[in-house]
């Protein structure tokens, strides 16, 4: 059985009430990201796990330089392309685009 991603609860009573989220959905594979209205959905980097429950939702992944994204990217896209529509965006979380280069 594969796995679900952590935080998956939230989504997963959402949409048992016909309901989606308001936001997009974070998908990180960096921990928290600076997105605060969107509703974070935490994985392993180089793990797969079932997004059935993303279909349809815009979607955003978050990941950096040297982290592995391709089985969430393949996973997201498996699940939501071929039934219905999905945005899937890729954003790179760099440490020092957000805060600025020190020293």
């Amino acid at each position: 059985m594969i796995p679900k991603p952590r935080n998956i609860a939230k989504l997963q009573r959402l949409r048992e009430r016909g309901a989606s989220p308001p936001h997009e959905i974070v998908v990180s594979l960096v921990g928290m990201t600076p997105i605060s209205d969107a509703l974070h959905l935490y994985a392993d980097p180089g793990c797969a796990y079932d997004w059935s429950d993303t279909r349809g939702l815009h979607t955003i992944i978050a990941t950096r330089p040297g982290v592995d994204a391709r089985h969430a990217i393949a996973g997201i896209f498996k699940a939501g392309f071929w039934a219905g529509i999905i945005i899937a965006v890729i954003v790179v979380v760099i440490a020092f685009s957000l805060f600025g280069r020190k020293g």
